[in-house]
C-alpha cells in the first residue's frame, strides 16, 4: 500500500516529537534529593541504602578511606587510569537497592550521581569483553558467571546492576518522576524490610550477626540512618526505626534491645574494652531505645576513634 502524502508527513512529525520528548526528559532530569535518586531504583522487597558521598568528601573521611588498601587495588588503578574516573574526586551521592530477581537470584542496583566520562567508560567496556546496546553497557564481573551493567540515565547520574542477568540495567526507572520517594534524614541510611532480609548477603554466621538477623526479623521494616552529633565529643549519630505489626511487638524489640545492651555494656566492662574509644563495643553500649504505640527508635554515639579505625 502507497502512503499518502499527508499520512507520510503525520508520521514524520509523531516520530521527530518523540525523540524530542525523550530528550527533553533526559535533559530536564535534575536530582534534588535522595528521593530523587530512589526513584530511579528496582526496589520491591528490597533493602534500600544512601551515602552522601560529597558530605564525606568535605569531612575528610573519604581522603582516609582512600588511603586504604582496596584503594590502591592495581584493577583499580588500571580502572581508574583507562576511564578518568575516581569515586573519591567524581562521585557525590550513591543510592542502592538490595534484592532478589523473579528466578530468585541476587541482584544489586545503585545509582550514582557525579561526573562520568561516558565515552571513555564505553571504551574500558568493550576492552574487557563487554558489548553496548540501547544505552546500556555491559562486562563480565570477576565472578564467573556475574556481570555489571549500566545505562546513563542523565549526563551525571548513572544506574548500575551487578548480577546474573547480562542485562539488569534496563531495570532501572528512567521515567521522569516529579514526586520524589519519602526517605530517612541524614547523610547515610539503610531501610530493611522484613522481605528483604533473605536477599541480603550476610556475612559468614557469627553470633552477633545471628543476633542481629533475629532481631530485624521481627519489624515489618526497620531503618538504620546516620546524622551529624549534636554531642561534640561524638563524630556522628546511628538512629534506629522499627515499624511493629503490634504494640505487644514493640514492647518485646523494646525489651530485647534494652537486654543486648546491658549485655554488651558488663561484657565490655569486664573485658576493658569500655576504655578503647574505638571498640565497637562502646558503640553498642551507647544505645538508648524508647517506644511509642508500634514503633521502636533508638540511638547510639558514634565516636571519632571509631570512624577513624574502619579506614585503618
Amino acid at each position: 500500500m502507497k502512503l499518502k502524502p499527508w499520512l507520510f508527513v503525520g508520521i514524520a512529525v509523531l516520530m521527530a516529537g518523540a525523540a524530542i520528548l525523550a530528550v527533553w526528559q533526559y535533559r530536564s532530569f535534575s536530582v534534588h534529593s535522595a528521593g530523587d535518586m530512589v526513584n530511579v531504583l528496582p526496589r520491591k522487597d528490597a533493602a534500600l541504602f544512601f551515602i552522601d558521598v560529597s558530605t564525606l568528601r568535605r569531612t575528610g573521611f573519604l581522603e582516609k578511606l582512600a588511603a586504604n588498601k582496596v584503594t590502591q587495588d592495581q584493577e583499580y588503578q588500571a580502572f581508574i587510569a583507562q576511564t578518568h574516573f575516581s569515586y573519591e574526586r567524581d562521585l557525590d551521592l550513591i543510592a542502592g537497592s538490595v534484592g532478589r530477581q523473579p528466578d530468585g537470584s541476587p541482584v544489586s542496583y545503585l545509582a550514582l550521581y557525579g561526573r562520568f566520562e561516558w565515552g571513555q567508560l564505553e571504551q574500558y567496556v568493550r576492552k574487557h569483553h563487554g558489548d553496548c546496546a540501547h544505552s546500556v553497557c555491559w562486562v563480565p564481573a570477576g565472578k564467573p558467571g556475574w556481570w555489571i551493567s549500566y545505562q546513563p540515565i542523565h549526563s551525571n547520574l548513572m544506574g548500575l546492576a551487578y548480577s546474573t542477568e547480562q542485562g539488569a540495567a534496563y531495570n532501572f526507572s528512567v521515567a521522569r518522576n516529579p514526586k520524589p520517594q519519602p526517605v530517612p534524614p541524614g547523610f547515610a541510611w539503610l531501610t530493611i524490610p522484613q522481605a528483604a532480609l533473605s536477599g541480603l548477603p550476610w556475612p559468614a554466621s557469627t553470633s552477633s550477626f545471628a543476633a542481629l538477623r533475629s532481631v530485624l526479623s521481627i519489624p515489618k521494616e526497620s531503618t538504620f540512618s546516620l546524622t551529624s552529633a549534636a554531642d561534640s565529643a561524638s563524630a556522628a549519630e546511628l538512629h534506629f526505626q522499627a515499624d511493629l505489626a503490634s504494640e505487644e511487638e514493640a514492647l518485646a524489640l523494646e525489651t530485647q534491645l534494652v537486654r543486648a545492651t546491658e549485655v554488651i555494656r558488663q561484657t565490655a566492662s569486664e573485658k576493658g574494652a569500655s576504655k578503647d574509644p574505638a571498640a565497637l563495643s562502646n558503640v553498642l553500649s551507647s544505645g538508648r531505645f524508647s517506644r511509642s504505640a508500634m514503633q521502636v527508635t533508638g540511638t547510639w554515639m558514634v565516636s571519632p576513634a571509631f570512624l577513624d579505625a574502619l579506614t585503618e
